[in-house]
Formats: structure tokens, C-alpha cells, sequence
């Protein structure tokens, strides 16, 4: 049992092991990172497959940790699609064809902002003062994995690490929550009585936190032996936001159950209600759709298979002189050598969806405080000095590190120089580089 308190809410969560009879595996974890209070939910719907659950919640983990440079409400999207794609690139390398079915609920509360997104088998409840809805229901299967053929692969997109493609499903807007307000996160049959009544009774009732946690786990242990799940929730006692602001629900209609899910089912009662079928989408929203397609694996490919550096060809080493050969070298005095070192020009580089300052600098080796205050950015930039899409900046790559760009001075950017995160660049680090390069042109 994991419990926090912060300033304006408190978080509870827990998980029932996988014992001898159980087929699935779900756990939980909550971690700060830059980008606020993370709580992750992973789940595999294999138990021998459990290892990589353990691993889907080191690579969020990682990646909020190391890419600081994403807008806060696509962060949560931006890191199930780099674990996806990290899964998915480690099976092929390793040469394993896995049929894993892998989930994960990843929610990020910042400045009393709830930003979520998922993979897979998950879903988020909120309880306000007057009702108690869910936002988020997933039950994510693939069509080509049925009961005929157990051992086909999920379709790609459906599962984590399933596919070159990863389609995460996230929130439209973040869940601003009041005073009062509770979320629940769950995985795997949680996601089944979390509509009950009985739920609704435990989080409206005046108890622990950890105990509140403990006997929502109790439903789910009720069905029978080997049952397995995990469960999150936050109490937001205190909130700094004046007004609630609730997200468009995600809803997708269940497809396929786990073992202990399709016994809970099986004891619900029979409702009259039935779901009615989607009808054909608009054009418009197809192709929205497949652009949307076609930019997840641009950016899979230019994060995990482009390689901005290709070999280079190396000339065969010269045949050594003869060591009797004496030539005579005229002394050439200093004021005869060539003209001083020029400075490369600046290069023009066009922003692209999904960009970072970290990946142009991996391409271009130029720190990002160089461009930002480089004369012809000025206006090229969005608020506090993002990149926006499509918009051509100058990279004075006389700043670079790179020897294929600044042959003459690259020693001066090294990170011995500059830092590991190139703290140590600022105005008067440039201006000391301007003078010594004045001294020698002089």
C-alpha cells in the first residue's frame, strides 16, 4: 500500500499480487518528476509475460525524467508512445517475436491538473459532489486475436509494444478538480465495479484513504481465487482552481475480457440498455485520422530507425615516402601563412511536429540557448521560447560541436565546455568566443 500527502491532495494505491491461479498481472506505482506527480498503471494480461509490466513503468519513469522539453498536456501521449516504440524496438532486436498484451494508465497531476492517457485494459473514474462518472474506459482488444487462433498477435496500436504504431488514447483537456473532488485509476477488474454502487459508497464515505483503496481491492478479490488488479486514487481535500473543468469522457465499448473479468460479468445482472453502433465516419474525420497515423510513425522512425549520421567512406591510406628522400622546405615566415579561419554560415532548418531542442541539438550540435537568442529568430519562436511546427529557424552552427559543421572552432562547444546540459552558456560565454575569434582574424 503506497500513501502521499502534497499540499492540496493526498494519493492512495495498491495491487493484488498474481498468486498461483492467476492468469494476469496489473501493478501500480506513483513518482515525482519535473513534470509534476506521476502515477503509472501497467498490466499484462499474460502473468508470464509479467517482467515487462515491471519494465513498462521503468521507461515512463525514464522518459519524464529526460525529456523535459514537452508541453505538459501531451506528455503523458508523447511518453506511452516512446515506451511502445522502446518494447516493440527491443523484441526486434532481440529477435522475439512477443504476443504480449501490455497496458498502462499513466496520469500526471500538475498545479492541480489531472493529464492522463492510456494503452490497453484501464480506466479513470472522477467522483465530484454530486456525481460519479468515468472519463476514461478502455478495453482495448484486437480483432485478429480470437478464440480460434489464441496465439495470433494483437492488431498493432492496440497494445503497448504491439506494433511500429502505438495509439494512445488521452484526454482532451486536463480534469480540473475542486476542493472535495476524487479520482480513481484503475487496471484490469477494477475497471468493472468501479461502476457499481458499492464503489460510489466507499469513496463517498468518511474513511482512510488506504482504507478506501483496501476494499475497492476487496470487491475484486470477492470473485474468486487468482484475481488480480490494481488501483489508484487521489482525494483533492484543497484545489487552487475557482471552477471545475471536466474533459470529454473516452469511452470504447468492451471487446474482450480477462478471466476474472468475464466472471464478474457473468454475475451483473442483464440490463435492458443497448449500445448503439457508430455510423460511418465523415471524410473529414478519416483523414484526420490517417494523418494522425502517418505522424505517429514519422516520429517512431526519426526517434528509433533514422540515423542523422551515416558511415562515411574513409580515402585508403598514402604509400609511405622513401626514407632516403631529402627535399629541401623553404622557411616561410608567419606573415606569408593563409587567411584566418572563416566562420560557417548559418543553416536553415525547418521545424517538424514533434521537435525538441534536445534532437536539434542531437542533429546540429548547437546548444538551444545559442538559437533562441540568435538575431534572425526573433519572432520565430512560440511562448517562453517554444518551436512551433513549419517555421524555418537559422542554426549558427558557428556555435556547434560538430566538426562537420565548424571545423575550425567545434573544440570550444565541447561538454567539457559548455556542461553535460549546457548550463554553462549565456552571454558572457558567447561573447568571450566572439573576441577570441576577433583576436585571431585581427
Amino acid at each position: 500500500m503506497e500513501t502521499k500527502k502534497f499540499s492540496t491532495f493526498e494519493y492512495g494505491g495498491s495491487y493484488l499480487p498474481a498468486g498461483q491461479e492467476s492468469r494476469e498481472l496489473h501493478i501500480q506505482q506513483a513518482f515525482d518528476s519535473p513534470y509534476g506527480h506521476a502515477i503509472v498503471l501497467a498490466s499484462a494480461l499474460d502473468k508470464h509475460e509479467g517482467e515487462l509490466a515491471a519494465d513498462i513503468i521503468e521507461r515512463i519513469n525514464y522518459y519524464l525524467h529526460n525529456e523535459r522539453e514537452d508541453d505538459p498536456a501531451e506528455v503523458c501521449r508523447n511518453a506511452l508512445i516512446y515506451t511502445s516504440g522502446y518494447l516493440y524496438q527491443q523484441q526486434k532486436r532481440d529477435g522475439v517475436s512477443s504476443h504480449a498484451k501490455l497496458g498502462c494508465l499513466c496520469a500526471i497531476v500538475r498545479n492541480d491538473q489531472v493529464y492522463y492517457g492510456a494503452l490497453g485494459q484501464a480506466c479513470l473514474w472522477i467522483k465530484t459532489d454530486r456525481t460519479w462518472r468515468p472519463l476514461l474506459t478502455l478495453a482495448a482488444t484486437a480483432a485478429s486475436a480470437d478464440k480460434e487462433q489464441p496465439d495470433q498477435a494483437p492488431a498493432s496500436g492496440h497494445f503497448l509494444g504491439s506494433g511500429i504504431l502505438a495509439e494512445p488514447v488521452c484526454s482532451s483537456r486536463a480534469f480540473q478538480p475542486v476542493a472535495g473532488d476524487m479520482v480513481l485509476l484503475g487496471s484490469g477488474p477494477v475497471c468493472q465495479v468501479a461502476g457499481h454502487k458499492s464503489t460510489r459508497q466507499i469513496l463517498g464515505d468518511n474513511m482512510p484513504l488506504q482504507t478506501k483503496v483496501s476494499r475497492v481491492l476487496r470487491q475484486v478479490s470477492d470473485v474468486g481465487e487468482g484475481a488480480t488488479a490494481a488501483v489508484s486514487i487521489l482525494h483533492f481535500y484543497q484545489s487552487t482552481n475557482a471552477t471545475r473543468a471536466i474533459p470529454v469522457p473516452i469511452i470504447r465499448a468492451q471487446e474482450e475480457q480477462g478471466p476474472h473479468t468475464k466472471e464478474m460479468s457473468a454475475k451483473k445482472k442483464k440490463t435492458k440498455h443497448n449500445a448503439r453502433k457508430g455510423g460511418v465516419k465523415s471524410w473529414m474525420k478519416n483523414l484526420f485520422s490517417l494523418l494522425v497515423l502517418i505522424a505517429v510513425g514519422y516520429m517512431v522512425y526519426d526517434l528509433f530507425i533514422y540515423d542523422p549520421r551515416p558511415p562515411m567512406a574513409l580515402p585508403p591510406a598514402s604509400e609511405l615516402p622513401d626514407p632516403d628522400l631529402t627535399v629541401d622546405v623553404e622557411d616561410t615566415p608567419l606573415s606569408d601563412a593563409g587567411p584566418p579561419a572563416e566562420l560557417p554560415d548559418d543553416i536553415p532548418y525547418r521545424v517538424r511536429s514533434g521537435d525538441t531542442w534536445s534532437r536539434i541539438y542531437l542533429q546540429f550540435g548547437v546548444c538551444s540557448w545559442f538559437i533562441r537568442n540568435h538575431p534572425p529568430n526573433v519572432r520565430r519562436l512560440g511562448s517562453r521560447a517554444g518551436l512551433m511546427a513549419d517555421v524555418t529557424l537559422m542554426i549558427p552552427v558557428r556555435y556547434s560541436s560538430n566538426p562537420d559543421y565548424n571545423p575550425y572552432y567545434y573544440t570550444e562547444f565541447t561538454t567539457d565546455k559548455v556542461g553535460s546540459n549546457c548550463q554553462n552558456v549565456n552571454e558572457a560565454f558567447r561573447d568571450a568566443f566572439e573576441e577570441m575569434v576577433g583576436a585571431q582574424n585581427r
